[in-house]
């Protein structure tokens, strides 16, 4: 009668055995794609870069002693009034 041997289990797939086994080479392989990504992306043409907006403003006010309502009155709503009005 022939005998019946189990085959070990493997605890990892075959891709996921190989950081474990060689960690030096998949550190290697990881330290070849950031630098190739990051001379990629000193390579890039700015036409290749999405646009972002510049423009910014930012409004500081201090009033001691003031309520919110009393700035958003007396402040708030005339400054907004003007910034609505400029272009860009």
């Amino acid at each position: 009668m022939a005998e019946i041997t189990a085959k070990p289990r493997k605890l990892l797939p075959d891709f996921l055995s190989l950081p474990v086994l060689r960690p030096v080479a998949t550190a290697m392989m990881f330290l070849a794609i950031i630098i190739l990504g990051a001379v990629g992306i000193s390579r890039m043409p700015i036409q290749l870069f999405p646009a972002m907006p510049t423009e910014q403003l930012s409004v500081s006010f201090q009033r001691p002693g003031s309520t919110a309502d009393v700035v958003e009155r007396e402040v708030l709503i005339p400054l907004t009034s003007r910034i609505r009005g400029l272009q860009g």
